[in-house]
């Protein structure tokens, strides 16, 4: 078995499937080994010429037989667009449409075929599919490798069955080698549609659709666009950020403070400028002005997804969805200011949904400092022993379960630049600032989502994310 591992680093991935014209909107799903083989004829000619013909023919035989696929979940979609046009006339300019398939960032397209080739023939793949940069159009930017130890949990979802109900099925575009040769085999791979339409084909040789069942979950009509469902439930909203200076991750607190600031203002704007009706959930107070209890009002989450010391997504979360109204204020939100002359940060909202969910993991590891409020007393142990009860407490308190491994941490973990806790702002402004604390944290089974303790967890401290893997 040769298993292919494909990431869309985008989470995107921009095709026309084969005998669609690309205004039918319609994208390619799953990625046909058809395509896939014509990329590689291309990474080969111009990126790895000096492998031996021969050694790239037994690189095709890898694809003589259809594969079974691991699909994640997907939604298709399109852009529209008009071109533009140097004639005076508007109405000359040309729609185009730009179908897509869209998934969760990280998430990958597993694709197995049964095939034994030589370890040699192996090594070839892999260096070609190390070589290739995207997938489809040119913006389907993708990582491929040859996937050498699959995990035991994938789930090969999708398979050829020619009795595959419409709606639930895809025809794929596989390779038919035949009893041809490897030169005409690939000398049909190069054929371009210029050629083929000279020759009055409606297909390249050696080429074959092959039915496939689509996964129970995720089926229905994909190429359909569903109607938005007016009662769903928001409780997240997560904003990619853009500026020429990014804010670093050791400000995660005072930028958090001015995420809420100006949230609560859009809102009070929303509501002819009178306080008393901006949101408990922005602004943690009830309308008598007391603090909220149970951690009923926002979470404001500074993210530093690429771990470079600088703060790149902000995510607003809540226990209870937010009301229509909130909804509006959050995807009002354009700019937050920065201190001491910086440009203003863009933020650019990328998803309201019910949940944020980081990939599963037994292993997590300490974002932003852990604080407490408490203060430690003769008798409660060593240091160290009393602020792991803290942190026992807290985790008790949001219903996590109990880790069975807590290691301390001097500073963030597993990014590009390691950042010491005594360098994050740990107190809001006319505060004391209270001590930072960090920890890797092992559960007996996976956790999902992101999740904050201790005092300022409203504001992006006591982050805990998943560790990464080196």
């Amino acid at each position: 078995m040769v298993d292919i591992e494909i990431t869309f680093l985008t989470g995107r991935y921009h095709s026309t499937p084969w005998g669609r014209n690309v205004n039918e909107g319609v994208p390619e799903w799953p990625p046909s080994p058809y395509r896939i083989a014509r990329a590689l004829v291309d990474v080969w000619k111009r990126k790895l010429s000096e492998l031996p013909e021969d050694r790239f023919f037994r690189v095709l035989e890898i694809f003589a037989a259809p594969p079974v696929y691991c699909l994640p979940p997907w939604k298709a979609g399109h852009i529209r667009y008009w071109m533009p046009s140097n004639d005076k006339d508007a109405s000359s300019r040309r729609l185009i449409f730009d179908p897509f398939v869209t998934l969760a960032r990280g998430e990958k397209v597993f694709i197995r075929f049964d095939s034994s080739p030589s370890p040699e023939a192996l090594s070839d793949l892999s260096s070609l599919l190390e070589r290739l940069s995207f997938l489809g159009r040119s913006e389907s930017w993708v990582k491929t490798a040859v996937c050498e130890k699959p995990s035991d949990i994938i789930r090969w979802n999708c398979s050829p069955d020619p009795g595959a109900v419409a709606g639930r099925s895809a025809l794929v575009p596989c390779l038919a080698p035949g009893e041809g040769s490897p030169k005409e085999l690939l000398a049909a791979l190069c054929r371009s549609t210029a050629d083929l339409l000279s020759e009055g084909r409606d297909r390249p040789p050696f080429f074959e659709w092959v039915n496939y069942s689509l996964p129970e979950r995720q089926a229905g009509n994909l190429f359909t666009e569903k109607k938005r469902n007016s009662t769903r439930q928001v409780r997240c909203a997560l904003y990619a950020l853009s500026s020429k200076v990014l804010p670093l991750v050791e400000d995660t607190l005072s930028f958090a403070e001015r995420a809420r600031a100006y949230l609560m203002g859009i809102h009070r704007k929303m509501n002819k400028g009178d306080p008393a009706m901006v949101s408990p959930r922005f602004s943690g107070k009830d309308k008598q002005g007391n603090p909220m209890q149970g951690h009923r009002h926002a979470f404001f989450q500074p993210l530093d997804a690429d771990g470079d010391g600088r703060i790149d997504h902000l995510l607003v979360y809540a226990r209870d969805p937010f009301d229509p109204e909130e909804i509006k204020a959050l995807d009002k939100l354009r700019t937050i200011w920065q201190p001491k002359g910086r440009p203003e940060v863009n933020t650019v909202l990328m998803s309201l949904s019910d949940s944020f969910s980081a990939r599963p993991s037994t292993r997590w590891v300490s974002a932003t400092p852990f604080v407490t409020s408490r203060h430690y007393r003769k008798g409660r142990g060593t240091m160290s022993e009393w602020i792991e009860n803290e942190l026992l407490r807290e985790l008790e308190a949001r219903g996590l379960p109990r880790p069975v491994r807590i290691e301390p941490l001097d500073g963030t973990a597993g990014g590009k630049k390691k950042t010491p806790w005594w360098a994050f702002r740990r107190a809001r402004k006319g505060e004391v600032p209270l001590t930072g604390y960090g920890f890797l944290l092992e559960f007996d089974i996976p956790l999902q989502g992101v999740f904050s303790l201790g005092s300022l967890c409203h504001f992006g401290l006591g982050l805990f994310v998943p560790e990464k893997k080196e």
